[in-house]
């Protein structure tokens, strides 16, 4: 127990209390073992072990949390770690360092109403940083360094110059940089990439790409003038390229048809790409060089077959790794690729060893308009067919998308007798940047909600679901798929649960925090603009039709919330009990865009059993 809240029910207690210890990292040279683990009193601080074998009783613990949980943080270098830290959910995150030895804290973005980001460690040059600030202006993170042993900050650009968002070599040099390239119609849709060479000094353009395509540097291989490269550049879906640095000509390295690589690596021993993964099935990790195809039989073999390499030392020698299945949460080796001995660390959550998780099924449905969807559906243990179902909808929603893995939410609804199904429905990501467009102006009663219907009905024909108690929950857009299904699709739910989503897409889009930057004008071109598009965005707001909500409501909001702000859950609550519907509703004062902190958390989905149990039977259907 953290924070004084005693939990209600023993289920909620085991998948959201959170982890004994993990979120293992190793030091860049390989020879201390970072990683979390709650203190006394139930916090998740950051400790140090230095013989790689964790041990908090003993090793040494980095932070000291009161009033919040340490959820991330990385290593700057083999002697400081650093972690972000915002107040209360409200994203303004600043990037502190701890030095390992001595314990000391410093604060290297100390600057109000600033958000760091993407923090990157010059591998070549220790005690030096990259990362993202919006500093100058909310709107625009431009790139900073930062020398972690004299604290200076220093500007990679400013708003002035032509070249911007440079990407680094291993040595910290700018390798890539862009530059906007207007359209015929002097619309800035385009990005003109400019690179140089090593030993170069002045950049020469190579490529331009729509805005928003993938471009990912995996590789710079200047032994063989080429850089590896993730990309759906001429592509609809997302590939490995390598480009030549001489002539800029672009090669084909390995695609999946129907699918995204949504992740690829070079082993530091090897100079062709290692390995790729991309989510077909249960979600595929394919090794390609000799190196990896080795590694990859010896973990198979000892260890799981759904594995992530989820940290590995500068030379390659050390590998740390984390089992995805969804019934064997928490995990963890090390693997010596010099002895290929494999060494099991503590698991994140003990308590869960005994305990008979629920099984994860991939299945696949045939939409209204005949296009093909996959998801998942959790199923509890000795299910008595047909069953109550929870429609689960991702939030995002674009380019998001639902694993096979591990969910504390699905596990803790199919302990109570319920099935559980994630739709990765049109817009989610993972299966080409057609699949993402498909879901562009197609929200509340276009075909991004009519796919979550089309999954009910399935579920239902199936002899799946009980037609009479179909629940649906979600978070931000799932939040607002919950509204939408409550309010378009009024006799098809139970009841649902809005958790941190939106309820009136005019206010949410006129509102957006300035540090959305681009991302606001990808949605004002994709789902509406809130001066031109008025009607329509009414038309799609379940705010504006809440005489159509018949089903019984939960929402849940953070009050710090950045993204989806507060205003929007207190007017669909006000429109509701304005009717006379009594409507549930947790407000918590120090959360943001989603609860982070163990007890919020816990409160939260106590009161959401709670809630879906006393849930009447659909007699609308």
């Amino acid at each position: 127990m953290s924070g004084q809240y005693q939990v209600k029910h023993k289920a909620v207690e085991l998948f959201f209390k959170k982890a004994q210890v993990g979120h293992y990292v190793l030091s860049p040279d390989g020879e201390k073992l970072g990683y979390l683990a709650r203190d006394q009193q139930g916090r998740m601080q950051a400790f140090v072990s230095h013989d790689n074998i964790p041990n908090p009783s003993t090793d040494k613990q980095l932070t000291r949390f009161v009033d919040q949980d340490l959820d991330y943080y990385l290593w700057l270098d083999n002697h400081h770690i650093g972690y972000l830290q915002d107040k209360n959910g409200d994203e303004n995150f600043h990037l502190y360092a701890v030095d390992i030895n001595s314990g000391l804290k410093t604060n290297l973005t100390p600057y109000e109403n600033t958000r760091a980001a993407n923090i990157q460690r010059v591998k070549n040059q220790p005690g030096q940083i990259h990362l993202l600030l919006n500093k100058q202006n909310k709107s625009h993170f431009l790139q900073y360094s930062i020398n972690i042993k004299t604290k200076k900050l220093t500007s990679e650009y400013s708003l002035n110059d032509t070249l911007w968002a440079p990407i680094y070599d291993d040595n910290g040099n700018a390798r890539i940089k862009v530059r906007w390239h207007p359209n015929d119609d002097n619309k800035f849709e385009k990005l003109e990439y400019h690179y140089r060479g090593p030993n170069d000094l002045t950049f020469r353009p190579f490529v331009t790409l729509n805005n928003g395509t993938v471009f990912s540097v995996i590789k710079f291989n200047d032994d063989k003038n080429e850089m590896i490269v993730r990309t759906n550049h001429r592509s609809n879906t997302t590939r490995v390229v390598k480009f030549n640095t001489d002539t800029f000509a672009m090669t084909p390295i390995i695609s999946r048809a129907g699918y995204d690589i949504l992740s690829a690596g070079v082993l530091p021993n090897d100079t062709q790409l290692s390995w790729v993964y991309y989510q077909r099935d249960k979600g595929v990790l394919l090794p390609l060089s000799q190196q990896a195809k080795e590694l990859d039989q010896v973990i198979t073999e000892k260890f799981s077959r759904h594995y992530r390499i989820t940290s590995l030392s500068d030379d390659g020698k050390i590998l740390l790794l984390s089992d995805k299945s969804p019934q064997r949460p928490g995990r963890y080796a090390k693997l010596d690729t010099s002895t290929l001995s494999i060494t099991t660390l503590p698991n994140a959550y003990p308590w869960l060893n005994d305990i008979p998780l629920a099984e994860v099924k991939t299945v696949q449905f045939m939409t209204r308009d005949g296009r093909r969807l996959n998801g998942l559906l959790t199923m509890p243990n000795n299910a008595k067919k047909p069953i109550p179902v929870v429609i689960h909808p991702h939030g995002g929603p674009f380019g998001v998308l639902d694993k096979w893995e591990y969910n504390p939410e699905t596990q803790l609804l199919a302990s109570q007798g319920y099935g559980v199904l994630q739709i990765n429905y049109r817009g989610s990501g993972g299966y080409g940047r057609s699949f993402v467009a498909a879901g562009f102006h197609q929200f509340g009663t276009g075909s991004m909600q009519h796919d979550i219907t089309d999954g009910v009905e399935w579920l239902i024909k199936q002899g799946i679901a009980d037609p009479k108690r179909v629940m649906i929950y979600g978070a931000s857009y799932g939040g607002y798929a919950t509204l939408a299904g409550l309010t378009f699709t009024p006799d098809l739910y139970a009841c649902g649960v809005d958790y941190v989503g939106i309820s009136n897409l005019h206010t949410f889009l006129m509102n957006m925090d300035e540090s959305w930057g681009m991302g606001r004008e990808f949605w004002l071109e994709n789902v509406g603009n809130p001066y031109t598009d008025i009607k329509k965005l009414k038309e799609i707001s379940p705010y504006y039709h809440v005489d159509k909500i018949k089903a019984p409501l939960f929402v849940a909001q953070g009050a710090q919330d950045p993204r989806v702000k507060q205003q929007e859950s207190d007017q669909i609550v006000n429109a509701l009990r304005k009717r006379g519907v009594e409507v549930k509703y947790m407000l918590k004062q120090d959360e943001g865009h989603g609860f982070d902190k163990e007890e919020n958390q816990q409160h939260f989905y106590d009161e959401m059993i709670d809630f879906l149990a006393s849930c009447p039977a659909n007699n609308r259907i």
